[in-house]
């Protein structure tokens, strides 16, 4: 039940909220060794750079996954898509640990994917999942009630653009038609779908994912020179709401 449990990892998923990393960093440190390999499947995208700083000899990958789920009971996460797979790479290093974790999670009946152009890989759903998490959650609507009222379909689609311009300032590989693409995608999703920021507010949990899944792109918009207007506007409107974690 405890990580001082465990002994010395050759692989550590991590699969925590973005709240819950620092403090889940150090309960692992008797599991790490020179050899051990990092995946964050957290939602954001400065989780690597974070658990870097803690354990600079260990080898950490960049990875997200796609699945529909929510936690029904403690240590019991129900799947209600269809959607499961799981990406993760690493620009910097490929051997031959990368490709045995391929193979071990595709044992486990996990769909996933090893490739070196994560970073567009990861990008690509985090323009996805920022937009909504943001839109529904200052709405306080889901999906399909943003998407039917003309101005708040415009405040999405507003929302994709900035985050998107973030990438290409970040010069993350992103097709032209990434803004086009991601609306549609949202487009197929069922009317009353949400966010899991959303249904924090809805729940009022102490603790949100709102600086990383938000502020990252207003905090990353003011280092690049990137204009964020929109991503400022329902940030500041949801830091009153609500006081996110640090």
């Amino acid at each position: 039940d405890t990580p001082s449990d465990l002994d010395k990892a050759d692989y550590i998923i991590l699969c925590t909220k973005t709240y819950d990393l620092e403090s889940t960093l150090v309960q692992l440190q008797d599991c790490m060794t020179e050899k051990t390999v990092i995946l964050p499947l957290l939602n954001g995208l400065d989780s690597t750079t974070k658990i870097k700083r803690h354990y600079p000899n260990v080898m950490v990958l960049d990875g997200c996954v796609y699945v529909v789920s929510r936690l029904s009971a403690p240590g019991i996460v129900t799947n209600s898509g269809n959607i499961e797979s799981l990406f993760f790479g690493s620009e910097k290093a490929s051997d031959e640990r990368l490709l045995q974790l391929e193979t071990l999670l595709k044992q486990a009946g996990i769909q996933a994917t090893f490739t070196p152009d994560i970073a567009s890989v990861v990008w690509k759903k985090f323009i996805f999942v920022s937009s909504i998490a943001t839109a529904t959650s200052f709405y306080d609507q889901s999906i399909g009630e943003i998407l039917e009222n003309p101005d708040k379909r415009n405040t999405l689609l507003a929302l994709l653009t900035e985050v998107y311009s973030l990438a290409q300032a970040k010069q993350i590989p992103l097709p032209e038609d990434s803004v086009a693409t991601t609306l549609a995608n949202i487009e197929t999703l069922p009317f009353a779908a949400t966010s899991s920021l959303h249904s924090d507010f809805k729940n009022e949990k102490k603790q949100t994912e709102l600086n990383a899944l938000t502020g990252y792109v207003v905090f990353e918009g003011l280092t690049y020179g990137v204009a964020t207007p929109v991503y400022e506007k329902l940030y500041t409107a949801l830091k009153a709401k609500k006081k996110p974690a640090l």
